[in-house]
């Protein structure tokens, strides 16, 4: 914009013909490359985010981020599209440059507008990304294992466990929809961090798998003989702390090889 006017209309010209100088390509690889690296992060991320939740939370939607990841593989699509619009600029289909990246950016802005402030309504994620961090500093050691030098030993492991499963028996925590690993060792009197080191080694589960296997099981003890014959799913889903359908009938048939309903069908006949 310093430039003179005729210098100026000059290097627009150049643009619309595609003559640019060749640090400009290099930049746009670096920036590129840039991307790409952040999107592998952010992968990560997103799943490190999967296996803290699965180790404190029993409720499927506290941890079901999929839109996320939804998010950034079209981004990514974006920008491979990019990059290939770039180098069809370089060929005789340069033509269609403008045409292209014309219908890429009013789509990435309607993205934008419907699901990226999805994350600025959600942000319980973050927070629970950054306790974790401030909680590793005394959990993980160089060697990468959680709980390498914990002092808690096998004999101790064995009565928390004993105790853990009297206390799923007889109070039935489970069937609070919502409950959380804080909660359940609130119930027993441990530290969650000592709790969740039980479930993980002793069971090798995380929380989420462990609550939602007591469940599953007293699904299957109500469609298998219930006392009311016409019970239907939704009741049995709500009665064993599910509030989700498409939760209850993904991880039925993850621990059953069968939906509820042909579960049902199957026994009662």
């Amino acid at each position: 914009m310093l430039q003179s006017q005729q210098i100026r209309l000059s290097l627009i010209e150049s643009m619309a013909q595609r003559k640019i100088p060749n640090y400009v390509y290099w930049t746009s690889a670096i920036i590129f490359l840039q991307y790409f690296l952040y999107i592998a992060a952010s992968l990560r991320l997103i799943r490190h985010y999967r296996e803290i939740a699965g180790n404190k939370f029993s409720d499927q939607s506290r941890h079901n981020i999929s839109w996320l990841s939804s998010t950034i593989i079209f981004f990514t699509v974006c920008m491979v599209l990019a990059v290939l619009n770039g180098f069809i600029g370089l060929t005789p289909l340069a033509q269609y440059y403008y045409l292209l990246l014309t219908l890429i950016v009013p789509g990435v802005f309607i993205f934008i507008i419907r699901v990226l402030l999805k994350a600025l309504r959600k942000p319980e994620i973050f927070a629970l990304l950054e306790e974790d961090r401030g909680s590793q500093g005394s959990e993980t050691s160089q060697s990468g294992s959680r709980y390498l030098g914990s002092p808690l030993k096998e004999d101790d492991k064995k009565r928390i466990l004993d105790q853990l499963v009297g206390y799923m028996k007889n109070k039935k925590p489970y069937l609070e929809p919502e409950l959380t690993l804080d909660q359940l060792a609130a119930g027993l009197s441990l530290k969650p961090k000592i709790l969740s080191q039980v479930i993980n080694e002793s069971l090798h589960q995380n929380f989420f798998d462990f609550i939602n296997r007591y469940r599953i099981e007293d699904a299957r003890k109500l469609l298998t003989n219930p006392a009311d014959k016409k019970i239907t799913v939704l009741e049995v889903l709500y009665e064993v702390g599910f509030n989700s359908k498409s939760s209850f009938n993904t991880l039925f048939k993850k621990h059953t090889g069968l939906t509820p309903s042909e579960f049902k069908r199957k026994h009662l006949s």
